[in-house]
């Protein structure tokens, strides 16, 4: 038996090892908030004069965007495990597991796996894989986008630092790989956990998701959704008093994707702390603006982007064991009936 076909009994003790986590992504959204907001006295006038117009088409955005990034995993999970299942229990799974963006590295969002096979049926080991194809190749287009805006902006030195940077990543990500790949051969078929069955089973996921249909699909979903952000961060300097105008969008682009990258590397939950820093400081030193200006935008950014992710996440919680309890009584009913 492998990790992706366990009985109810781990079924159950992953939905309240997932319920301990979420109660603690909450937590740390929560504690983000205020500290965030005990942090924008300075910023407190910009707040207060916020133009309403660019304000309702940030939030709309990023609607928009988390629908995209939704889009993107239904069809990455139809290509690795054949079919995601209906819309509407795919969008629960990606909105209930998305919740636990607010923990180290993110690996909280593995319960969307747990939550598409407990009302999917997708096995986990098939969609393990999509969550890690999203996050490389998220990585990849928050690069390109900081590329292009760098080089548009004309700030070569930041460029050459992000191309020297990002190269040691990889670097270092090759031979992470490289070793994890020994490690899983020499535990072939041993240990309490099955890690090498467990990564058998992964196999036709993984190719899956380097097939030419899947890597140019989330390579385009994630350039659309990613390039929303950026438009949301540019409203919201819109919003706090700064020109509409194609340099203040390219300001944006240049350091929007940098302050990400910067906040996804530093493995905090959904880099709080770090992109917000990224974003306030890289405002002020490549795009010249006020300190205060550059922090209230920041401000309302990330809340409109974290906020779209938490009240989705909060609506579709409860659902994912109302829906399994529907499941297993319809099929008791069936049962019962025959």
């Amino acid at each position: 038996m492998t990790l992706s076909d366990q009985p109810n009994h781990d079924s159950k003790r992953g939905q309240r090892l997932i319920g301990f986590m979420t109660t603690g992504a909450i937590f740390v959204a929560a504690v983000a908030l205020v500290v965030a907001l005990g942090d924008i006295d300075g910023a407190g006038s910009e707040l207060s004069d916020v133009q309403w117009l660019p304000l309702i088409a940030m939030v709309a955005i990023s609607v928009v965007s988390y629908c995209v990034r939704f889009a993107r995993w239904h069809r990455l999970l139809s290509f690795a495990a054949g079919s995601a299942g209906g819309y509407a229990r795919s969008f629960v799974a990606f909105a209930a597991g998305g919740l636990l963006i607010f923990t180290p590295g993110r690996i909280g969002e593995a319960a969307k796996s747990v939550y598409a096979r407990e009302l999917s049926g997708t096995p986990i080991s098939a969609s393990l894989p999509v969550i890690l194809a999203e996050r490389i190749n998220d990585v990849a287009v928050m690069v390109i986008l900081a590329v292009v805006g760098l080089l548009i902006f004309g700030a070569t030195g930041e460029l050459a630092a992000l191309v020297i940077g990002m190269g040691a990543l990889f670097a270092v990500a090759a031979g992470l790989y490289a070793l994890f790949r020994l490690i899983v051969k020499s535990v072939a078929g041993r240990g309490p956990f099955g890690l090498y069955a467990f990564v058998r089973t992964s196999r036709s996921s993984v190719l899956s998701m380097l097939g030419r249909r899947a890597l140019t699909e989330n390579f385009i979903f994630g350039m659309i959704a990613w390039s929303l952000e950026v438009a949301v961060f540019y409203l919201a300097m819109v919003a706090v008093g700064e020109s509409w105008g194609g340099e203040l969008f390219l300001i944006a682009l240049a350091i929007y994707p940098l302050a990400s990258l910067a906040g996804a590397l530093s493995m905090l939950p959904a880099g709080i702390g770090v992109t917000e820093g990224g974003l306030a400081g890289l405002a002020v030193a490549v795009g010249g603006m006020d300190g205060d200006i550059a922090l209230a935008a920041t401000v309302l950014a990330r809340a409109s982007i974290l906020g779209t992710v938490v009240l989705f996440g909060l609506v579709m919680l409860p659902l994912p064991a109302r829906l399994q309890r529907s499941t297993q009584l319809d099929d008791r009913a069936s049962v019962e009936g025959s």
